[in-house]
């Protein structure tokens, strides 16, 4: 076994992890994936709500919460827990050698993103609010319990709960997703690709792509990746007339724009700063808010540090069109690119537009 719990897929566990699933004296503690912030989060932006998160040994869970079918926790989002719900049903058979969690100890099989397999050893202190797991509440069989020990190991693979958030915890770097973009049409559908391969990659790299024992995960994503694509138009950007203090797709001409995008169907946008050579780089972000209510209602947001661009890719629907995009990226002008896989109207805004409405950033 190396250093941190864990080895090389095989149907035999080594003798030092063999030890560990035997111990009956005491209940194992994995020091190499400690409960506490780190093994929630690697940001240093840490949310407010881990901070009330206690480590709960299984068998202390509180049963009533756990009671029905699995589902996300209160500080979960659907991705991973929908991969382990989805093969709950034969959740024991990634679990190797001694099942019975006498020890606080178990192994599990994992995939790693690179497609090879990879035994884990973790203990069974969940991280839980009041009793109850914050990420993933599994159901009241004991197939629901095991889908918390699995959501765990694949937690400490890849390196912290808060890395399984998002449908990206396997990367997609080294799919091809075809030649470089000519323009922001083009480089949104790439980033489009390269979400979806990654996403791929990512379900693959899970219990469900464990047990479906599929083939090569590079081969597929790049597949999807190269798979045809459907017509597409050109964005259009419309300017507000006088009121106009910058140009999309071009260079702003004061920090920070925004702009105010509407769509009459469901589509991905892309949003791109970048700065040129010899300019200062981009710190800080952009964030997307929905309009349509009395306040605006944040919808996705993508931070950078010292970088020579950010780009932000994110799913909008028509149902809660208009949006308003703001940038915060530093002193300096820098170019915007806008595109859509559909047909999207852009306008700037001015900055005595581009402010919250009455009520704040959130509707109450």
């Amino acid at each position: 076994m190396t250093t941190g719990g864990y080895f090389k897929g095989g149907d035999q566990v080594p003798v030092e992890a063999s030890r560990v699933l035997a111990m009956r004296d005491s209940l194992f503690f994995d020091s190499s994936f400690a409960p506490g912030l780190r093994a929630l989060s690697r940001s240093d932006d840490i949310k407010s709500a881990y901070r009330e998160v206690q480590w709960v040994r299984i068998k202390d869970l509180n049963q009533d919460a756990t009671e029905g079918s699995t589902r996300i926790g209160l500080l979960g989002r659907p991705w991973f827990t929908a991969a382990l719900a989805a093969c709950e049903a034969g959740i024991e058979n990634l679990l190797v050698g001694d099942k019975s969690g006498l020890s606080g100890a178990y192994v599990v099989r994992c995939t790693n993103s690179s497609g090879a397999e990879e035994e884990v050893l973790v203990d069974d202190m969940i991280p839980c609010i009041d009793g109850t797991p914050v990420f993933t509440i599994p159901g009241d069989q004991r197939q629901g319990e095991l889908t918390l020990v699995v959501e765990k190991a694949y937690a400490k693979l890849n390196g912290c709960y808060e890395a399984l958030l998002n449908m990206s915890w396997a990367s997609a770097s080294s799919v091809d997703v075809g030649p470089p973009p000519t323009n922001s049409t083009e480089r949104c559908i790439q980033q489009v690709a390269r979400h979806a391969a990654a996403g791929l990659n990512s379900l693959i790299s899970s219990p469900f792509g464990s047990l479906l024992n599929t083939g090569s995960m590079q081969e597929m994503a790049s597949s999807f990746a190269h798979a045809d694509r459907p017509a597409r138009q050109e964005y259009v950007a419309s300017l507000a007339e006088t009121d106009c203090i910058t140009t999309v797709g071009m260079r702003s001409q004061v920090t920070n724009p925004s702009y105010l995008i509407s769509l009459k169907e469901d589509c991905h946008v892309s949003i791109e700063a970048f700065q040129s050579s010899r300019k200062p780089l981009l710190s800080g972000g952009i964030a997307v808010f929905s309009d349509t209510g009395a306040s605006w209602t944040h919808v996705a947001a993508h931070k950078v540090e010292n970088s020579k661009d950010c780009c932000m890719n994110t799913l909008l629907t028509a149902a809660n069109s208009p949006y308003v995009v703001v940038l915060h990226l530093g002193a300096y002008p820098y170019d915007v690119e806008i595109a859509g896989t559909k047909e999207i109207t852009v306008k700037p805004l001015l900055p005595d537009k581009a402010q919250p409405k009455k009520g704040g950033w959130f509707k109450g």
